[in-house]
């Protein structure tokens, strides 16, 4: 159905496509296609197909850990962030803080948002932590990047300045 919206789109019929859309979400609304509580399935997994229907205001409580809507320090967290830092290795939101408050380095994207690096290890051995911070606030990080993961994600993100 969508792809019939895209392709009404791109021939001018934007009224038409707009339409189409409208009434996908309407019927999505009508057969529960939402979901506003998180059950004991979805906190078991931050992949469960379920989180791709939530849609509440509710911050995404994956455990006692991130059942925060801030950092300790007081660091705003969108929604994306409470199943990205749990999928990127982070075991609680001090390790947010402390990449923030010890970054080796610090990048603004082409977004505007912060990415903070913290670097340690040397040579080989060198592993890159990250923190994404937005308008919003913390959008996500990661831990224990190589050089060439940070390589990687500076050519997608369009970062000017690389931590190395």
């Amino acid at each position: 159905m969508l792809k019939k919206a895209k392709a009404l789109y791109h021939e001018g019929e934007v009224k038409a496509a707009a339409d189409l859309v409208e009434s996908v979400a309407a019927g999505a609304k009508e057969t529960g296609g939402a979901i506003t509580k998180i059950s004991d399935e979805m906190k078991a997994s931050p992949y469960h197909p379920d989180w791709q229907r939530y849609t509440s205001d509710i911050p995404r409580d994956l455990g006692s850990a991130f059942n925060s809507s801030a950092t300790p320090d007081g660091k705003p967290l969108t929604t994306h962030a409470f199943e990205s830092l749990n999928r990127h290795g982070f075991k609680d939101l001090q390790q947010v803080d402390n990449i923030i408050n010890n970054a080796t380095h610090k990048i603004v994207q082409r977004d505007g948002a912060t990415v903070f690096v913290q670097k340690t290890g040397v040579g080989s051995k060198a592993r890159y932590s990250l923190v994404v911070e937005g308008e919003k606030g913390i959008v996500t990080g990661m831990r224990n990047f190589t050089k060439q993961e940070v390589k990687n994600m500076a050519r997608n993100q369009g970062w000017e300045d690389l931590p190395f």
